[in-house]
């Protein structure tokens, strides 16, 4: 069954990568943006099965970590982006095991998709994109 929501997880990151790859001019915002929500989810598993506010306080800071990385790489180098979702990967691996906070089948899809938007992001950022401009989140593609 792991292998099954791997590969939905594969399969969503490549639609996920493919809508963002169009936006051109907003795509930094949707990498920034489905970096929150991916961490926020966890804190929403959380609230839902009622944790305690160690766990609640853990996820928030995860949240506010992850919250970092998308405004550093929404306001400068895609890079940081990246590096958050393949953080959140090892997030996914290693913090929450299947089945803990979230529910099993949760965990490893959103570990395939992290690793493979991350991969993707860095391979971008690294080979198409230059930094943001000051004063603006636009990404200026390179020619």
């Amino acid at each position: 069954m792991p292998l099954l929501w791997s590969l939905l997880g594969v399969a969503f990151a490549a639609v996920y990568l493919a809508i963002g790859f169009r936006l051109r001019a907003r795509e930094r915002a949707w990498w920034s943006g489905g970096l929150i929500v991916a961490a926020g989810l966890y804190l929403g598993f959380a609230l839902a099965q009622g944790e305690p506010g160690s766990a609640l306080l853990f996820e928030v800071g995860g949240l506010v970590v992850y919250g970092a990385f998308a405004v550093r790489g929404l306001r400068g180098d895609l890079r940081w982006t990246a590096a958050g979702w393949l953080l959140h990967g090892l997030w996914d691996g290693f913090l929450h095991q299947p089945g803990d906070l979230a529910p099993v089948w949760y965990a490893w899809f959103c570990l395939s998709v992290d690793l493979v938007v991350g991969v993707a992001l860095w391979h971008r950022a690294t080979t198409q994109m230059r930094p943001a401009p000051r004063g603006g989140p636009a990404a200026k593609i390179a020619r």
